[in-house]
């Protein structure tokens, strides 16, 4: 099964064009009459039935609208530092959307290298992402923003970490399994001691992620992958 983004899946005829047009029809080889499977970003799951072909396009009949499909069982909301090489941030990007994530937003801090993005095309990024592992729920992209701008934004409904190689305590031994957490990554060079107060005066705990160095990217992933798999855990039992 293969999923196809279209932005609105509420319409009598549904067009597929651009790059979805060329892979399921080109590449996949469908034809009129097949069956075609499409997600919105919204939680909407669609089957629906290719009625014609065109030369750049191909509509297709509606069948079958499920809403709220698969919904993750969490909220995991993420600051992250955008990093120098900007391939290393898109990568995180398409890895956190396949292991869940519900918001994103690259937040500029005093040690980052980085300060500028193409939203655009990290956009395309996790669109391609929740195709590549069958999720009907996009997530949200914030723009970029000053590290003191984020912490005005955080909601207090969250349980907040902020991850600091030199903490006490591992992300583990103090998340307390709420479904709504917000988690604060740095740059390269770490966040700096008075990031770090500014973030602790707005309810973040300092936490570590192990005895390893690890790279902004890759400290990421791994806090998206210890969420994601304690509460499917939980939820398993």
């Amino acid at each position: 099964m293969n999923f196809y983004y279209v932005s609105d899946l509420h319409k009598e005829e549904i067009e597929i064009a651009g790059d979805d047009f060329k892979h399921c029809i080109k590449s996949m080889r469908l034809q009129s009459g097949d069956p075609i499977y499409l997600v919105d970003g919204k939680g909407n799951y669609l089957e629906a039935i290719i009625t014609l072909i065109e030369r750049n396009r191909a509509i297709c009949k509606p069948e079958q609208l499920q809403e709220n499909y698969h919904p993750l069982i969490y909220q995991l909301s993420m600051g992250v530092a955008p990093t120098k090489n900007v391939n290393r941030f898109e990568w995180f990007l398409e890895k956190s959307t396949e292991i869940g994530i519900s918001s994103i937003s690259p937040i500029i801090c005093s040690r980052s290298e980085r300060r500028h993005l193409r939203t655009d095309r990290l956009q395309k990024i996790l669109i391609t992402a929740i195709k590549q592992s069958l999720r009907a729920f996009l997530p949200r992209l914030n723009e970029l923003m000053d590290f003191n701008e984020y912490l005005k934004h955080t909601s207090a409904t969250y349980e907040k970490f902020i991850c600091v190689g030199a903490a006490a305590n591992h992300l583990m031994e103090q998340y307390k399994g709420t479904p709504y957490v917000n988690i604060l990554i740095g740059p390269e060079g770490d966040f700096t001691p008075e990031e770090i107060r500014l973030a602790t005066e707005k309810g973040f705990k300092p936490v570590h992620l192990g005895p390893q160095r690890l790279r902004t990217e890759t400290a990421a992933i791994h806090v998206c992958s210890l969420i994601s798999s304690y509460h499917h855990l939980k939820n398993a039992n």
